[in-house]
């Protein structure tokens, strides 16, 4: 997968410390490690896959941690 929305996701979760590496649209297994990591911290099912509860928890909930807050 890639394209805009994978360039969009990719900015998000570095900007929450989860990626690391180029921005670059491509939906590669850093991506997907990163995307794991986040689905973990607030409690969503891990399956590396940005199914709309991943998205509507990045987009609206990704400052705080559900574990920080518990």
């Amino acid at each position: 997968m890639r394209g805009t929305k994978i360039e969009s996701l990719q900015q998000s979760l570095k900007e929450l410390g989860y990626y690391e590496g180029m921005i670059s649209g491509q939906f590669d297994e850093q991506t997907v490690q990163a995307v794991k990591q986040f689905q973990q911290d607030y409690r969503l099912q891990v399956d590396g896959i940005v199914g709309r509860q991943t998205w509507i928890v990045l987009r609206h909930f990704g400052a705080v941690p559900l574990a920080e807050t518990t």
